[in-house]
């Protein structure tokens, strides 16, 4: 049976302040989620917030990352630490590396790195004990490149294979197959429709009598009680939208044509509730506009819910699960 909290607006006294393409990270040990930086008003801002599940702390570390937006974050659950990595600055690409364990941020001193980039993608290995970074914008354009972070360097991987240069993609990690999965994107002239996984040595592109058609800005997450990938929504191109639902399960895409789903839009955020065992889904942008609809998945059928209240409309927003609450 579906039982779901719904939303709740938190008074939280303190809080960070309005911003976008901001970096946020779970971080199950200490149970809090670690903000950083984003697009503000005034422009790029460098500032850390903690949300314990009640209240936004700022943390005033003596060194910090530099004001940027446009970056990714991943909790190294292994190591205890969160990992940054590149984004945009004021007016520069970066392709710096931090960690942070909840008092310092540590500034790594590598001497290999990815270029700098942002808009790449960032999943966390965790039966290989890794961070896996493909793609991005750079400053030659679209990239390609696949790297993997060990907890002390970065090394950059060659594979026999991969895929092509790309931004605006996907990524998922399937724990029970242990591979990542990587579907669409773009390259700045078109989009894509490939499926790709990572299976810790080389890319392995899949070709499945059927797939998704070619989108970006999508969302996809793995759905643990069914064992399969959820992709939903994305974009055609600049004019176009998506709305088909469809699950990967390891050989094959299927088109799920529930009776209801959140139609077409993009930019949405979608996660998987452990506690419920079903997908969540809120927000995005559609024809008529930035949507704040919320609808909750069992793997086949979308059911639009309607709590007393939600969050305002918005898109290019992030989710994260809280496994302890």
């Amino acid at each position: 049976r579906l039982e779901l909290p719904t939303w709740v607006r938190i008074e939280a006294g303190v809080v960070p302040r309005e911003r976008r393409d901001h970096a946020m990270a779970y971080d199950a040990a200490r149970g809090v989620v670690v903000l950083h930086g984003g697009q503000a008003a005034a422009g790029p801002v460098g500032d850390t917030w903690e949300w314990n599940g009640s209240a936004w702390a700022r943390r005033r570390p003596g060194i910090a990352p530099a004001a940027r937006f446009g970056h990714a974050m991943a909790h190294d659950a292994s190591r205890g630490r969160t990992l940054l990595f590149g984004g945009l600055g004021d007016l520069a690409l970066l392709s710096d590396t931090w960690a942070w364990d909840g008092s310092t941020w540590t500034p790594l001193d590598l001497v290999a790195a990815p270029s700098p980039r942002q808009d790449h993608a960032l999943v966390h290995d965790a039966g290989r004990g890794t961070t896996v970074l493909f793609g991005g914008v750079t400053e030659e354009g679209p990239a390609g490149d696949t790297w993997a972070w060990d907890g002390v360097s970065w090394t950059e991987l060659a594979p026999t294979t991969r895929p092509p240069p790309r931004y605006g993609h996907a990524m998922a990690y399937d724990p029970v197959r242990g591979r990542i999965v990587l579907f669409g994107g773009r390259d700045g002239v078109g989009s894509f429709d490939d499926t790709w996984e990572w299976d810790g040595t080389d890319w392995i592109e899949r070709l499945p009598a059927a797939s998704p058609i070619p989108v970006f800005d999508h969302v996809m997450a793995f759905d643990a009680r069914r064992g399969r990938v959820i992709l939903q929504g994305g974009r055609l191109n600049d004019m176009l939208l998506h709305s088909r639902t469809w699950a990967w399960e390891g050989t094959s895409w299927t088109v799920l044509n529930p009776p209801v789903d959140p139609g077409n839009r993009d930019k949405a955020a979608l996660i998987y509730d452990i506690r419920s065992a079903h997908l969540v889904f809120f927000g995005g942008e559609t024809y008529s506009g930035i949507q704040n609809d919320l609808f909750v998945g069992d793997g086949d059928t979308w059911t639009p819910w309607m709590p007393p209240r939600l969050p305002p409309a918005r898109y290019w927003h992030a989710l994260a699960h809280d496994p302890d609450r």
